[in-house]
């Protein structure tokens, strides 16, 4: 990467380097920090993009849905395969379809769910304890697909598919690069048993989903709406959440200081989850496009532009955070930026920390030492900074 006069009247830095390169997917924090520190906004050559890893910058364009649209050609790709609702939609189709889906997935509405995770949680807990030791992507990626997909009363016949169409979608928010396309290959099975599994039919009548299918008997969305707002909560509640839990494992399992202050006083649990996604956010980018002409950071921007929002960077911003490349549950990590901000913020967020307080609830009760019995494994995905393997160790308190 290096810094670079831009296009006619627009001066900005140029990052040449592939973002999606094997270099940079083993050391996103080195990367786009390199680039945070280029400046607020950054040219990405390679995908006629620019990159905002400064957080007041990131917060800013977040914070402007109308300026920066949802509706984005992620790096250029126009063969995205992110899902059309919710996700990628601007007001007011956007607003009509969060205020019908908002109160179903309010905490109050939810509480029933947390008990079953609560006890799901509990039976990994017992699992894990009496064998000793595992992997932690696996532990919690055993509790998740249980645990959400009954929640959502969803067939239990094969939810393990949903792994490949998870990392399948988290690529393609990517480049539609030789990653994604091998990750779409693996996923055939997994889009299939989406398609099929999250029909009407199929979903039990008190679940979750079927709660999101009255929306439209009770005319606040379209029948369309009502399934693609089932598949958008699904692929919200899942794939990025396993990486979050599994990254809150490995940072507590390598530090025991730190372990030891989350199993002796619960009350840091909620704390630990918001140190976890800002300093290991699942997600690397968010992407939006500008909708007119327009100014961040100092660099003019173009009606068209599109912009890759740098969440590895924001999270370890030195300019927002004191010592950013050190993860401490005592810090009050409020204010990230890794679930967005405002009226785009993720739809998925009250389900991903249920999810992560039933089963670190579960361990800090009843595990005593936790720790890692090798190096965690990075996951080789375009838009995440997870892993993919984290062998560890835990005993009884």
């Amino acid at each position: 990467m290096e810094e670079e006069a831009g296009m006619s009247e627009r001066r900005f830095p140029v990052a040449t380097h592939d973002i999606f390169s094997d270099e940079s997917i083993l050391d996103p924090f080195g990367f786009d920090g390199r680039m945070r520190e280029m400046g607020p906004v950054v040219w990405l050559e390679q995908f006629s993009s620019w990159f905002v890893g400064q957080h007041d910058a990131a917060r800013a364009v977040y914070a402007d849905p109308r300026t920066f649209s949802s509706k984005t050609i992620p790096f250029g790709s126009r063969d995205s395969i992110a899902p059309p609702i919710l996700l990628s939609d601007d007001a007011p189709a956007h607003t009509k379809d969060r205020a019908a889906i908002m109160p179903v997935l309010a905490p109050a509405s939810l509480k029933a769910g947390s008990a079953h995770f609560a006890a799901v949680a509990d039976e990994m807990v017992d699992r894990l304890l009496d064998e000793g030791e595992g992997d932690a992507y696996q532990f919690t990626a055993g509790f998740v697909l249980r645990a959400f997909p009954d929640m959502l009363g969803l067939p239990e016949e094969g939810r393990g598919s949903l792994i490949d169409f998870g990392q399948a979608i988290l690529n393609a928010f990517g480049a539609m690069n030789e990653r994604t396309q091998a990750a779409l290959a693996r996923a055939s099975e997994g889009f299939a048993w989406v398609e099929t599994q999250c029909a009407r039919e199929k979903v039990s009548r008190d679940g979750l989903a079927e709660r999101i299918y009255a929306l439209a008997d009770a005319g606040k969305v379209s029948d369309v709406e009502a399934g693609l707002l089932v598949r958008t909560v699904l692929a919200a509640g899942f794939d990025t959440t396993i990486l979050a839990i599994t990254s809150a494992i490995a940072h507590l399992a390598r530090d025991p200081a730190q372990w030891a202050k989350v199993r002796d006083n619960p009350a840091l649990l909620k704390n630990a989850f918001e140190e976890t996604l800002r300093f290991q956010p699942p997600g690397r980018y968010s992407n939006r496009a500008v909708t007119v002409d327009c100014e961040v950071g100092g660099v003019a921007m173009k009606a068209g532009d599109q912009i890759a929002i740098g969440l590895a960077a924001t999270g370890r911003d030195p300019r927002k955070w004191d010592d950013p490349d050190t993860f401490d549950v005592e810090r009050r990590a409020v204010g990230h930026l890794t679930f967005g901000f405002g009226v785009h913020a993720c739809i998925g967020q009250v389900l991903a920390r249920m999810e992560y307080e039933a089963l670190l609830s579960a361990l800090a009760r009843r595990v005593g030492t936790m720790e890692l019995t090798g190096e965690p494994q990075p996951m080789m995905n375009n838009v995440t900074t997870g892993f993919s393997v984290v062998p560890f160790r835990v005993r009884a308190a």
